[in-house]
């Protein structure tokens, strides 16, 4: 009779790539300590399709610098993003009475949404030697349609750089076919 550890690895990965859901890095990692075989079926899964934090993306891309070969094949990408410790409220109780949700107090859509106040992210050690920074700035050059679109970016990498970085990955995987964006407790 068959094993499953007699599959091959191809079907293997197909395998893994099905395991979705919140948990589905947390499951791979198990599925990595099942066997020294479905280690490196999961790593893949988990690089193939990364599902992570928008504040851990500097580690995604330092990882994918570390692993180019996995680049072409990235066709799915999933983040989570979450506020917490990156916005202020300065919202007041009457912002949401049933006559301001409805005409946002006659201030407008912006005035109102003008209100929360962000934090942005700084750009981690890791992502500061030359070579990461350099790589991150030809990319930039590259992309960038116009001279003050390139020094509005090259300026995310100080102020927040996690903006910069989504867009560094955005135009960076040549394969991208579903993007998922969700919030995050």
């Amino acid at each position: 009779m068959a094993k499953f550890q007699d599959l091959p690895d191809e079907l293997l990965l197909e395998i893994a790539s099905q395991i979705l859901g919140r948990h589905r890095n947390s499951d791979l990692a198990c599925h990595s300590l099942v066997s020294r075989q479905f280690r490196p079926i999961a790593q893949e899964a988990l690089l193939q399709a990364p599902c992570f934090k928008l504040t851990n993306i500097h580690l995604f891309m330092l990882e994918m610098r570390r692993q180019e070969w996995v680049i072409p094949k990235i066709q799915a990408l999933e983040l989570w993003s979450t506020d917490k410790g990156r916005t202020l409220d300065v919202w007041k109780p009457e912002d949401f009475s049933i006559g301001a949700r409805s005409a946002f107090g006659g201030r407008g859509v912006d005035n109102l949404l003008g209100r929360v106040k962000y934090t942005g992210v700084p750009c981690p050690a890791e992502l500061r030697s030359r070579f990461n920074m350099e790589s991150c700035i030809d990319t930039i050059r590259r992309f960038s349609v116009k001279p003050t679109h390139q020094l509005i970016w090259l300026a995310a990498l100080n102020v927040d750089v996690a903006q910069a970085l989504l867009g560094l990955l955005l135009v960076s995987l040549p394969n991208l076919k579903e993007l998922r964006c969700a919030a995050s407790g």
